[in-house]
């Protein structure tokens, strides 16, 4: 055993490089066979591809949550455009899906990161904040406010921001905040 050559690893980071670039080429490849249903009902191809978008940048904050927190914002800065050029393939409509696609992604990551406060200390600001969530939470079941449907609407404008912020509390350093400030830049 003494001719054993041992096995070079090699870069760490072309690893999660091509891991990236594996997902982004089968989300194009999904998105080409997916293309005939295109084709049908606006609701449905906007709604195919909000899924897509939503799954691909999901996957993005898992792996690499730098890129996937760039991703979304690259992607909601590129989201009226993206409506707008759909429009001659897919005809308008009035409830467009990949209005929810940022805030599913808020929703799962904001969860996971929400999940990892436990048992860590948490500051006064925090915890506040943990109570305002609670009574957010509580608020969408109101029947005064015009039913459950309209809680759930106004959720996504008061819950989501605040998901964001134990986001950027979860990952966030001055290094990070100084990456994510120059690229939106």
């Amino acid at each position: 055993m003494a001719n054993v050559i041992p096995i070079h690893q090699g870069n760490p980071g072309a690893g999660r490089l091509r891991n990236i670039l594996l997902i982004g080429g089968a989300s194009v490849v999904g998105l080409g066979a997916m293309a005939p249903a295109f084709m049908g009902a606006p609701l449905a191809g906007r709604g195919v591809l909000a899924a897509v978008l939503m799954l691909l940048l999901i996957v993005l904050v898992r792996m690499s949550p730098s890129v996937g927190i760039n991703a979304t914002l690259i992607y909601l800065v590129g989201m009226g455009w993206l409506r707008r050029a759909m429009t001659p393939y897919v005809d308008w409509v009035d409830t467009d899906p990949l209005l929810a696609v940022a805030p599913g992604v808020a929703l799962v990551y904001g969860g996971v990161a929400l999940w990892n406060t436990r048992g860590k200390s948490l500051s006064k600001y925090t915890k506040h904040l943990l109570a305002l969530l609670i009574l957010m939470v509580l608020e969408i079941f109101n029947p005064i406010q015009g039913g459950i449907g309209v809680g759930i609407f106004g959720a996504v404008f008061y819950i989501v921001p605040i998901l964001w912020f134990f986001v950027g509390r979860e990952m966030m350093d001055v290094n990070r905040l100084d990456s994510l400030l120059r690229t939106v830049q």
